[in-house]
């Protein structure tokens, strides 16, 4: 059982237990005129986030293990939470190891890493690199009591007020961690401290209201978060939820009184659930994300892309499907942000080219829709658009362009158009096949025949044709990728996300 003893160290003044806060994962709220006192102490915050930051590098499938989870600490009306664990599986931490020696910064940064690197250690080392937590020793102040797991969450504020931002760490001795904490909280900041985790925030009042309201239902146990959980699969080593609807619903009071009415109506079009997690496939890292329940239908969510069609030697590539849909739908809004950026810049382009917006935007890009980039020509870059759009607005649009001194080919195909700014490259991309039949790309997307949208990059490709703009030392740091690869799948309501960051 988990004790509800807290940390002797007094709030700090003029922070009320409903502090202000505002999640960058969901749309922003403005930062308060005023402040109110720090959000959390100095020396925890930093820990925290470095933490997560560290996940990142060290994503590994372990967070399934025994013992207490941070989402079993929290209250169960918690609005976002993000947790990793340092303590991965042997066959994960190596794989990882493996992926950041390939990097010559991160080795810098890390010192010599094995499968049996305490990563706690490794991180509160580099931090005191960086000043932090001076005149401290993780020997005597931090190992006798600090666990494996770390949380991050964001909980409703009471009677209405703003969210409450908590850092969660695990304790293996209460006691232990109440003295260290308060040296770490010296400077502001409370927490409240248990048998099993310690919850850090803006003050120790805050904390305990937080710890006793998950003695009512917990997140763990909520219906929500079990189910989307479950189906997130492997957790990895960094996890993550938010539930967005009510996230913004608590976030609308903020936006409405710093920026007006807009803000809060675009926030009241929120809705549904954010998950995924960051793990290892090998030695490559992987995000999978997803969005459930939004209420809004995707448009045209029907699977298969052109991106694969494209010719071998491609270096950045694009294609999403229904995007000729979503501009016509949005753009009421993106002429009012046109506009307000540049008050005559739509009415001129309209007048010089001849063409009608959107509709004839709209007839150009279709609703399966490629962008390719093949290199430099001539010191131009080769690009090109490929869609099911309209052929004669396409060649509009580059009688104009090449009125103005470029040289832009329009050509028509099989199933629309195609506008490509050199004709070799034109041809190129008409006739060329094969990046889908890659092993980059098909490592980096291996779904992407079921996706309505997708990105790739050849990072050796990339090099290749910038390198000479870079330092050694980022050429030693971007040699080791091999492709990057983001591929969305969608049905209905709801849609997935998968990023994958290959190595050779």
């Amino acid at each position: 059982m988990t004790e509800n003893t807290s940390s002797s160290l007094p709030p700090t003044p003029g922070a009320p237990a409903g502090s202000d806060w505002g999640m960058p994962a969901a749309p922003v709220a403005p930062a308060p005129k005023r402040s109110r006192g720090k959000v959390i102490a100095a020396g925890v915050g930093t820990l925290a986030v470095a933490g997560l930051i560290a996940g990142g590098a060290y994503a590994v499938t372990a967070l399934g293990g025994g013992g207490a989870q941070p989402e079993e600490a929290l209250p169960a009306n918690t609005l976002a939470f993000a947790k990793i664990d340092l303590d991965p599986s042997s066959s994960q931490k190596i794989d990882a190891i493996r992926f950041l020696r390939k990097f010559p910064s991160a080795k810098e940064q890390t010192g010599t890493l094995d499968d049996s690197s305490d990563l706690r250690k490794v991180i509160f080392e580099q931090l005191q690199k960086n000043g932090q937590f001076t005149g401290l020793s993780y020997a005597a102040d931090v190992e006798p009591w600090i666990g494996k797991r770390f949380g991050f969450a964001v909980v409703p504020g009471q009677n209405g007020t703003e969210p409450v931002p908590v850092v969660l760490l695990a304790t293996t001795d209460a006691e232990k961690a109440k003295a260290s904490l308060a040296k770490m909280t010296k400077d502001g900041g409370g927490c409240s401290v248990g048998e099993e985790f310690a919850l850090c925030g803006q003050t120790t009042a805050a904390m305990d209201t937080v710890r006793d309201s998950a003695t009512k239902g917990t997140l763990a146990k909520s219906e929500t978060f079990a189910v989307d959980f479950k189906d997130l699969g492997e957790d990895g080593m960094v996890a993550f939820w938010a539930d967005l609807a009510q996230l913004t619903q608590q976030l609308k009071s903020v936006a409405g009184a710093q920026l007006g009415d807009q803000p809060t109506q675009t926030l009241e079009q929120v809705k549904g659930r954010t998950f995924g997690a960051l793990r290892f496939d090998g030695t490559d890292l992987e995000l999978a994300a997803h969005v459930r329940d939004t209420g809004t239908p995707v448009a045209d969510a029907k699977a298969g892309t052109g991106i694969g069609d494209l010719p071998a030697d491609t270096i950045v590539a694009a294609s999403v499907n229904g995007l000729g849909d979503s501009i016509a739908k949005q753009w009421p809004q993106l002429e009012k942000s046109l506009t307000e950026l540049e008050p005559s810049a739509l009415q001129q382009f309209t007048s010089e080219t001849g063409l009608t917006l959107p509709d004839d935007l709209v007839k150009l890009v279709g609703n399966h829709t490629t962008f390719a980039f093949g290199g430099m020509e001539d010191d131009l870059p080769k690009i090109a658009l490929k869609s099911d759009g309209d052929a004669a607005v396409a060649g509009k649009l580059a009688s104009y362009l090449t009125g103005q001194g470029a040289t832009v080919t329009s050509t028509a195909t099989d199933g629309g158009t195609l506008l490509a700014f050199s004709d070799s490259y034109a041809a190129q991309v008409k006739d060329g096949r094969g990046l889908g039949d890659s092993e980059a790309f098909k490592k980096a997307l291996p779904n992407v025949g079921d996706a309505r949208g997708a990105l790739y990059v050849d990072f050796a490709r990339l090099i290749a044709t910038f390198g000479t703009d870079m330092t050694e030392t980022q050429k030693a740091n971007v040699a080791p990728l091999a492709a990057l690869g983001v591929s969305g799948t969608a049905t209905d309501d709801d849609s997935d996300i998968l990023v994958r960051l290959t190595t050779k």
